[in-house]
């Protein structure tokens, strides 16, 4: 991305994971959207737009026109025609979401079993396994969002997928 993009964005972007469609006159098709701002979002896909073409990104009922600012490859810029309203694009928070939330809690809460002795190296044993947790969940939502009909049937689980191994980063992270 060039300096002059980068010193033009001026919005807070929101870094997600977030299914979604792009259609230019060309093309059409599934991408991730991985992060979002009110004026313009980073996407992931397959097949994406050419710089200064321009496409509509969509997400069940919400739409946005825009033109492609940078592309390199599998990943490329939009920048928005208007202003959206981020919040109506983030995932409502599910059963699924919930569930996600519950676990890191009593995570997060639960007495430590092991002995004080073998505390440091329970902590990086626990670190580095819940960061293999977490890149196994990337690669099995990265490999089921290639898949046009399992994103069309279970988007939302597929975002609590990405949102969970968040999550365990954080954890490992602490």
């Amino acid at each position: 991305m060039s300096t002059e993009l980068l010193c033009k964005r001026t919005a807070m972007r929101s870094s997600l994971f977030l299914m979604a469609t792009i259609a230019s006159e060309t093309l059409s098709g599934p991408v991730r959207v991985r992060n979002l701002s009110n004026d313009g979002a980073m996407i992931e896909g397959a097949e994406l737009p050419p710089v200064g073409k321009e496409c509509r990104l969509r997400r069940a009922d919400l739409s946005a026109s825009g033109s492609i600012v940078w592309n390199s490859g599998r990943s490329a810029g939009i920048r928005f025609d208007r202003p959206i309203n981020v919040m109506q694009w983030m995932p409502a928070k599910s059963g699924g979401q919930q569930q996600v939330d519950a676990v890191v809690h009593q995570q997060r809460t639960s007495p430590a079993g092991s002995a004080a002795a073998d505390a440091s190296s329970g902590f990086l044993k626990k670190s580095e396994e819940l960061s293999g947790l977490a890149d196994m969940i990337d690669a099995l939502a990265d490999a089921l969002s290639k898949d046009e009909a399992i994103v069309a049937r279970h988007l939302e689980r597929l975002q609590v997928l990405d949102i969970a191994a968040q999550k365990l980063r954080k954890l490992a992270a602490e």
